[in-house]
């Protein structure tokens, strides 16, 4: 059972190891498969790459780096080109209405950094903006977030009724350009605010492997940017209880102690 209390460090600390075990029993499955037993590990390199071929975003086509991560996903049936298209379609749609809009999310982290494609689009926009828009379908929306459909595209909104959501769309954005779009996109310091802000609740939720995600996120736009631990956390000292500053404060500790790892 997943631990009852709320607090995000102790809630850290149960699903990494639990995950370790889980881990350690699918590597001994697979070798007992091998004919191997007992403590006796493979000597073997080991490469973890993403699903689909790498496509980055600043090639400048961000409907065929989405399109592409559609194709290659096990998860998703759509055809690859229509969610292109789609891509393409939205993004014109809210600049044509005049809708504010910054680029989030798996897409903005692909131009600063090397990471995984993504099938989906993350937008930070006011939720005024794109509740009537035509053929967008708004599902499981909150006070901070929607998921919707917009034909076959999956695009998540982070509304600007949160405050730091607002502040990353006002104070950590800038212009990008793309093949068809002119983009504000989310700097590597407005990318770290979010991922950082949501962690806490990943794990409370034992949502493991999305924390860890976000985690490998985290480590990726610490070396795209000179930011300082101390300036984020003062940033998010606004929108998060102390006890989850503290454990973010550790996080950040964690990450840059593997970053900084030598052989």
């Amino acid at each position: 059972m997943r631990p009852a209390s709320s607090d995000f460090a102790k809630a850290r600390e149960f699903v990494s190891g639990q995950l370790a075990g889980e881990i350690k029993a699918l590597l001994s499955a697979l070798l007992a498969g091998l004919g191997q037993t007992g403590d006796t590990w493979p000597i073997m390199p080991v490469t973890f790459s993403p699903i689909a071929p790498p496509l980055h975003p600043c090639s400048g086509d961000l409907a065929a780096v989405v399109g592409l991560a559609a194709l290659f996903s096990p998860r998703n049936s759509m055809d690859p080109n229509a969610i292109s298209s789609h891509v393409d379609k939205l993004l014109e749609m809210l600049s044509v209405k005049g809708i504010p809009h910054v680029l989030v999310g798996g897409l903005a982290l692909l131009v600063h950094a090397e990471g995984r494609n993504t099938e989906d689009i993350d937008l930070i926009v006011a939720l005024p903006d794109v509740e009537n828009l035509p053929d967008l379908v708004l599902e499981d929306r909150n006070e901070w977030f929607a998921r919707a459909a917009f034909g076959p595209l999956r695009v998540d909104f982070l509304f600007t009724a949160n405050r730091l959501f607002a502040d990353v769309a006002e104070h950590h954005a800038a212009s990008h350009e793309f093949q068809r779009h002119s983009l504000q996109v989310a700097t590597p310091e407005g990318l770290l605010l979010l991922k950082l802000f949501a962690l806490p609740s990943l794990y409370r939720q034992g949502q493991t492997a999305r924390a860890a995600l976000y985690e490998s996120d985290i480590a990726l736009l610490l070396l795209a940017s000179p930011v300082t631990d101390a300036r984020l956390l003062t940033a998010l000292e606004p929108h998060l209880v102390d006890s989850d500053l503290r454990a973010l404060a550790g996080v950040l500790t964690d990450v840059r102690a593997q970053l900084n790892r030598k052989f």
